[in-house]
């Protein structure tokens, strides 16, 4: 007994069953009685497919299984998401009815425009790509005309992945960042870095083979099909005419297609230490509009290996043969790869005039000083909104040399500039940077300095530079990250720079272990200009170190007491051992008549004594709807029962935690740590 392949007329193994066999066996019998299809089955109401698979039927079933849920996993789908299979969704007793001489009016498109993405599952041997069905999908999904395509803005476009077998693994190539990427690392500039990591192991020799796909010698079952798709494909009226042999819209799939598995192609032989020249003219030919590349030399190196990727990045051929005609997204990972002005000043003169997102990172590369060039090259884009240049532990010294033929672009709305750990010593340049992108929404500036490093490599003592911010009315979002700044001794700067803001609705300002700080006026008196704000965010973590201490925060208070429209504040002074009293705080509160959400951290502030008041200044919030306090190893604090009592006299709605755990100055049911509100009535009422 057993399976007998339908096929080759052999005994099938369950390794081997592949979905003609699955519909013969499964699919057909399970239907006879209803003539449904598969999924009727089981589907307990509509289901909106989330994935469009495309896939050969001579694949053996349980590989196409692990490719799906490997993409599953790496695109973290919930367990309701759906995918669309044409042998389960179709009904197999009535497959011409799910068929059409138009292929755009089939089940196939149908499900495909409701899908976010098509995801193709690649057989050994690429025999998917020989199908003309697989080529038709592949059409759907690539060409940006399609009608899957229409309706999509930037946040919703249409996606391409491509799983495969690779002996025990599944290895996928998705479009742009899978989820996966973003969850295994914790800074955006490295999700870039997970990608090719978990790409790595996809064969060169299936992106080489793909590499030279001709849709129009695909094939079909039904010659019908054949001449329909491929008709459908080049435009033609009369989809029952044999199709042209060559067709411009052929050469652009197949050139697209190629352009996709060259770029996944070129990120992994040079982690791989192997060229990239087989790479380059079927990227350059591509019609890609996103394109990203990793070409860090990163973990997966050896050193002799990392010698050599520096001496073998030839940065002109890269950017000779990037497809600037169509590409509109550009992220390039340099990080390490030993790149120095003059390769910048090339990349610069390269980059598409196209392009609306373009993120750089030079992390790492300790010959780049000045940025010189790339200034002119950005000045080119017109279109460009999104920008992102990360020189994290580079050797750039200054940013004048950015600034330096830098003229307005003004289609720029999100800029982002990330100098964790490098050279510069000043923010001289940043002025006329920020001058140029005039229609700003969104800036984010990181100076941290990694507390392991040796030598403080940031040694600026203010911000001049910051000045530029000012008269940015579209401003809407600010970050700024000066951690570990230790030679930083003033924020007057920020007076200045906040002039004009009159849209800026959320600030976050991190200033851990900055350690020449005794006040926050600077802050405070900065900030009380900002009258749109909606969301502050602070951090002013102290670690043990010797020296003055933050002791005081009544001119940050007052600074914030007249934003009316302030509704969110988050402030962490964990660690801040002068801290004695908090009537400033709490007059703040009660001067926040929009507050809603509450956080503050003043854990490990031991001198910390008054805190009377501020559970009533909280509970007289009538906007107020979560509230989170955290005074953990505050031993000097008295008070703690009246402010858990306030605090319980809070309404339902509003959700509530209070940490006084290691509070010795109080009853000992409050010297711990409440999640709920509940939990802290509870304590109150001595339950």
């Amino acid at each position: 007994g057993g399976w007998i392949s339908g096929r080759e007329w052999t005994l099938l193994k369950p390794t081997s069953v592949n979905l003609y066999d699955a519909v013969d066996y499964v699919v057909k019998p399970a239907t006879a009685a209803r003539s449904c299809s598969f999924v009727e089955l089981f589907a307990v109401g509509p289901q909106r497919p989330t994935w469009f698979v495309s896939h050969w039927w001579g694949e053996a079933v349980l590989d196409f299984i692990l490719c799906v849920r490997q993409h599953a996993t790496d695109r973290s789908l919930p367990s309701e998401a759906a995918y669309w299979v044409c042998a389960y969704a179709n009904n197999q007793w009535k497959v011409d009815a799910e068929m059409a001489d138009n292929p755009e009016d089939t089940s196939f498109r149908k499900a495909m425009a409701l899908s976010v993405g098509t995801v193709s599952v690649l057989d050994t041997q690429q025999t998917c790509y020989t199908r003309v069905w697989c080529a038709y999908e592949i059409f759907q999904a690539l060409d940006p005309h399609s009608k899957v395509h229409e309706g999509r803005g930037e946040d919703s476009r249409y996606l391409y992945d491509v799983y495969t077998r690779v002996d025990q693994d599944v290895v996928g190539l998705t479009d742009g960042l899978a989820e996966i990427d973003c969850k295994n690392a914790v800074h955006p500039a490295n999700w870039i870095m997970q990608k090719r990591q978990r790409e790595i192991l996809f064969p060169l020799d299936t992106i080489l083979k793909a590499m030279d796909t001709r849709v129009q010698e695909a094939m079909a079952s039904v010659e019908s099909d054949r001449c329909h798709i491929l008709n459908a494909i080049a435009g033609s009226e009369d989809l029952n005419a044999e199709p042209p042999e060559a067709h411009g819209t052929y050469e652009a799939l197949n050139n697209t297609l190629a352009g996709r598995f060259a770029s996944a192609g070129w990120s992994i032989a040079w982690s791989r230490g192997e060229s990239m020249e087989q790479f380059t003219h079927k990227l350059k030919g591509s019609s890609q509009q996103r394109l990203h590349l990793d070409l860090s030399s990163g973990s997966t190196h050896t050193a002799s290996q990392r010698c050599s990727t520096k001496a073998r990045l030839d940065i002109t051929m890269l950017a000779e043969n990037l497809p600037t005609s169509s590409l509109e997204d550009l992220w390039i990972n340099f990080y390490g790869s030993g790149l120095c002005d003059a390769d910048v000043r090339i990349l610069g003169e390269h980059l598409s005039p196209k392009l609306r997102r373009l993120k750089l990172d030079f992390g790492g590369c300790k010959r780049l000083a000045k940025l010189d060039g790339l200034g002119c090259g950005l000045s080119h884009l017109q279109a460009l909104s999104a920008l992102e240049l990360y020189c994290g532990d580079s050797g750039l010294a200054s940013l004048e040399g950015l600034a330096r033929g830098l003229e307005p672009v003004p289609a720029v709305k999100s800029l982002v500039l990330d100098f964790r750990t490098c050279s510069l010593v000043n923010l001289a340049g940043l002025q006329s940077v920020l001058t140029s992108f005039p229609s700003l929404t969104a800036f984010t500036l990181d100076c941290k300095v990694s507390p392991q490093t040796r030598q403080q490599s940031i040694v600026m003592s203010g911000l001049d530079g910051l000045q530029g911010l000012a008269h940015h009315p579209k401003l809407e979002t600010l970050t700024m990250n000066l951690t570990n700044c230790k030679a930083l001794q003033s924020l007057n700067t920020l007076s200045s720079a906040f002039v004009g803001l009159s849209s800026l609705r959320t600030f976050e300002l991190v200033l851990d272990a900055c350690d020449q700080f005794t006040n926050l006026d600077d802050v405070g008196s900065a900030m009380s200009q900002l009258h749109a704000l909606a969301d502050f965010k602070l951090s002013f973590r102290e670690f043990r170190k010797p020296g003055p201490s933050l002791s005081s925060l009544d001119g940050l208070a007052r600074g914030l007491s007249g934003l009316h429209a302030l509704a969110e504040i988050k402030m962490n002074f964990r660690g801040c051992k002068s801290l004695a009293s908090l009537e400033d705080v709490v007059e703040m509160v009660a001067g926040l008549p929009a507050l809603a959400k509450c956080t503050l951290n003043f854990g490990g502030c031991s001198a910390l004594e008054k805190v009377s008041g501020l559970g009533e200044a909280l509970a007289g919030r009538p906007k107020l709807t979560s509230c989170s306090l955290e005074f953990p190893g505050c031993t000097a604090l008295v008070g703690i029962d009246a402010l858990a009592t306030a605090l319980a006299a809070l309404p339902e709605s509003c959700s509530c935690a209070l940490d006084l755990a290691g509070c010795k100055q109080g009853p000992k049911k409050f010297a711990r740590k409440f999640s709920t509100l509940a939990e802290l009535r509870a304590a109150v009422v001595g339950r």
